[in-house]
């Protein structure tokens, strides 16, 4: 499993108890940071002795595995892991011909988060719309800090603005996926997200993920945020407020 912080010791307890008395078995759970996940599972997978039963992936990694035949056909158990209820555009991201080979186990929504102290000492409120929000994170960008802070290569977050305006990444012909970042929709999303980047944003242009919450927060000492704005996973907002230890 990858990312720990998602997964407590009662947790594990329950998973190795009920194998246990499943199959008499012990089940063995082995954390993996994300950043060595990728490489790990690709390495592991043509090995049946070191490769695992059950793995956790992110959604945007499940291609690379089902179009390669890397995974079991899940279609039998699709109604026990939850079938219809299930979030449908992430089961639709691990079928492949019709068949599911990865089913999603959790989910979560991008959260904007913003300053209420600094925006109001700029006089601003907030946005109805995203030509708004543009706008607004524009004015609050100074050389020390960021109006909206966002990388330059965080292409998950950038897919947002694409979307907003009704372009897509790629469509199906037939059998054959194709680009669609040249149609107009898409390229005004493109646009308006470098606009953003170039207007509201001290984010380094190479910087994909990123921990952005980190620059909304005052630090340990008290010192002021360098980001006014920021966009990340619903489950940051843990990391996101005063510091505590631990």
């Amino acid at each position: 499993m990858a990312d720990g912080q998602r997964h407590p010791d009662e947790l594990r307890t329950y998973l190795k108890d009920e194998y246990k008395k499943a199959t008499g078995g012990t089940l063995k759970i082995e954390e993996q940071s994300w950043g060595d996940a990728l490489t790990k599972l690709t390495a592991q997978l043509p090995d049946s002795k070191n490769t695992p039963d059950v793995t956790e992936i992110g959604n945007t990694w499940s291609p690379t595995f089902t179009t390669a035949g890397s995974f079991a056909d899940l279609s039998g158990v699709y109604k026990d892991l939850g079938g219809e209820d299930l979030l449908q555009s992430f089961v639709e991201v691990g079928e492949v011909d019709g068949k599911q080979y990865a089913l999603p186990y959790y989910f979560g929504s991008r959260y904007v988060t913003y300053r209420k102290d600094i925006w109001g000492a700029a006089g601003l409120e907030q946005p109805k719309t995203l030509d708004e929000f543009n706008e607004s994170v524009a004015k609050l960008k100074t050389p020390d800090q960021s109006g909206f802070y966002i990388g330059g290569q965080y292409w998950r977050n950038g897919i947002s603005w694409i979307f907003a305006n009704g372009g897509e990444l790629a469509k199906k012909d037939g059998d054959t996926w194709k680009s669609t970042l040249s149609d107009p929709k898409t390229i005004v999303g493109l646009e308006q997200f470098q606009t953003l980047f170039q207007d509201a944003s001290n984010a380094p242009v190479t910087e994909s993920d990123s921990t952005p919450w980190v620059n909304i927060n005052n630090d340990k000492s008290g010192a002021a945020p360098t980001a006014a704005t920021i966009i990340a996973p619903g489950w940051a907002h843990w990391s996101i407020g005063d510091f505590v230890e631990e």
